[in-house]
Parts: structure tokens; C-alpha cells; sequence
């Protein structure tokens, strides 16, 4: 009965939304989700070869890619992974136009922002136009690099978010990991990073998913 009334509405049914991952999309959008995200395990699985850039959004589990890209690089290059952290250097491909995965990290696609936007001739964050309140972010190359080489100046470590709800919801938080993206404003170390004041005000971060 509780899950004909929320089909009837359009919403996910608890049991399918409490063992699937999080979203806000009702449930057309979300089924049509599913099927997208099984296409693309089938295809993965058909040629056992990672697809030339991973819809990272249709992972079950985003950042256990993003640690098995660490502990591959570590792994190869015999850093301690306690000592490596994750480097994200966007393209300027468009999701569909990658012919191989990189030789060393991985392209990923499937984010947007939100609270800015991504300028791709300068190849950095600039403000938000009018009326575009999430435009799509080019395939991204996820490396991982010594925590030594950190860059403290000209990068903004971005906040990567499942959905739009970036806190509470259940699961609670909405957090995956951090994105260095590339600024030409003033940047400043803190606890939890490098950061610049102009985008923390402006609430940017990077969308996994938009309603």
C-alpha cells in the first residue's frame, strides 16, 4: 500500500530509495536513472575494460572510484597512500568526446556547478551568467599526486555533493570529496584546504546530480 501511494505521486518507494544511493529526482526521472546506470555496468562488464570516460554520477559508490585511483597510482609508484590525495584537472571534452581513459588517473564526467561557472577557454571558475544555475562541467581527469605537491595558490578546493541537499537527508550529508579547480582569485590555506573567500561565499560546488 506505501508503495502505491508514492508511485501514484511520483515518489521513489522507501524500500527501493533506502537500498538505492541518493537523490531528490522523482521516480520517472530516477528510473530512467537506473536504466542508464545498468547500461553502463553492462557495457563495463561486456568488454572488461573501463568506458573512455566514467559517469562518475552513476557509480553506487563515487568515491570508492576515487580511492582506487590513489591506491593504483600509489600502488605503482610506491608512495604511501596515507601520503596521497586526489588532483582534479577538468578538460575540455565534452562528455561524449573522450577515445581513451588517460594513462595514469581516469576521466570522469557527469558533474555540474553550482554558484559559478566553468570557462573553459581560461580554463578556470568565473562568475555565474544569468539564469544558468548549474551548467555542465567538462569531463574531468582525476589523478592522485604526493600530499607535498598540494598547490597553495591558484586552485580552489571545490566541495563534490551527490544532490543539491548538501546537508541532512538520509543518508546525512551529501559530501563525496573535494575538486581542484583552477582561480584566478585570491587563495588562502585553511583547515580544511586551499580556498578562496569569493567562492566560499558564493556557495559553489560541484553537483553530482540536478532535479
Amino acid at each position: 500500500e506505501t508503495m502505491m501511494d508514492r508511485m501514484v505521486i511520483f515518489k521513489i518507494p522507501p524500500f527501493w530509495e533506502k537500498m538505492a544511493w541518493r537523490t531528490n529526482k522523482n521516480l520517472t526521472i530516477w528510473f530512467a536513472d537506473v536504466n542508464q546506470r545498468v547500461t553502463q555496468l553492462q557495457e563495463w562488464g561486456a568488454s572488461i575494460s573501463m568506458p573512455p570516460s566514467l559517469w562518475l554520477a552513476g557509480c553506487f559508490n563515487p568515491m570508492a572510484f576515487i580511492t582506487a585511483v590513489m591506491q593504483t597510482t600509489a600502488r605503482k609508484r610506491g608512495w604511501p597512500l596515507d601520503d596521497v590525495v586526489t588532483f582534479t584537472d577538468p578538460t575540455t571534452m565534452d562528455w561524449e568526446e573522450a577515445d581513451q581513459q588517460p594513462e595514469e588517473g581516469a576521466f570522469v564526467h557527469g558533474m555540474f556547478i553550482e554558484g559559478a561557472r566553468w570557462d573553459r577557454e581560461s580554463g578556470e571558475i568565473r562568475d555565474s551568467f544569468l539564469r544558468d544555475l548549474t551548467p555542465q562541467m567538462p569531463i574531468m581527469h582525476v589523478v592522485a599526486i604526493p600530499r607535498t605537491e598540494i598547490k597553495v595558490e591558484g586552485y580552489h578546493d571545490t566541495p563534490v555533493y551527490y544532490v543539491s541537499q548538501r546537508g541532512g537527508g538520509n543518508p546525512p550529508g551529501s559530501y563525496v570529496f573535494f575538486a581542484t579547480l583552477k582561480t584566478s582569485e585570491t587563495t588562502t590555506r585553511g583547515l580544511y584546504g586551499v580556498y578562496s573567500y569569493k567562492w566560499v561565499l558564493a556557495g559553489v560546488g560541484l553537483l553530482m546530480q540536478v532535479e
